[in-house]
């Protein structure tokens, strides 16, 4: 017969012990999945809000520069065009003032359109009336058809290259200052 101690069992424990080990084996490789995969998913929800928030600063960032940029362009356009209107206005201003009889040409050729057969004219330029201004009117005329009387003048309220032309009936003003500020008009309402 077995002898038996009090207070003890009477197992073996190696058998037990063996497969406490896997157990406990199998619980540790279970816990270190578990963790492993609850530090997969919190670290994914940590780079998806880093990338979120990243992509948000770039979107920012990418508006800003494009806002910045279409001031940008608007404000060159708008130089553009300034500078294209003044070296239009200086080419046209050393155009006429080498050609003058261009732009009369076109004034008395407009003016005989609007006349037709009217008896009297009377002209007036702005200052500097020269006598080789007052041949380049009459030609004008002359070549234009125009047979009637004309009267040619200094005006002293025009400004030079300016120039006025009245009939009974009717007349007209060209002046290139104004159609410089009038053309600066324009640009400016279409550059707001």
């Amino acid at each position: 017969m077995k002898k038996i101690h009090k207070y003890q069992f009477d197992n073996q424990l190696d058998q037990y012990s063996a497969d406490h080990q896997k157990i406990h084996s199998d619980l540790i490789t279970d816990a270190f999945e578990k963790g492993r995969l609850q530090g997969l998913n919190e670290s994914e929800k940590k780079f998806e809000a880093i990338q979120q928030t990243t992509l948000e600063a770039i979107s920012d960032s990418l508006q800003n520069a494009a806002s910045l940029m279409n001031s940008e362009i608007l404000r060159i356009e708008n130089e553009a065009i300034f500078m294209t209107n003044e070296l239009v206005k200086l080419y046209t201003a050393t155009l006429l003032s080498k050609q003058p009889n261009l732009e009369i040409s076109t004034i008395v050729k407009k003016a005989t359109q609007a006349i037709g057969n009217t008896p009297i004219l009377s002209i007036s330029v702005g200052a500097s009336l020269t006598d080789e201004v007052k041949t380049l009117i009459e030609k004008a005329f002359e070549d234009a058809g125009y047979s009637g009387m004309m009267s040619i003048s200094e005006k002293s309220s025009l400004r030079q290259g300016d120039i006025e032309i009245e009939w009974p009936s009717g007349g007209f003003r060209y002046s290139r200052h104004d159609l410089n500020e009038i053309i600066d008009q324009i640009i400016q309402s279409h550059s707001k």
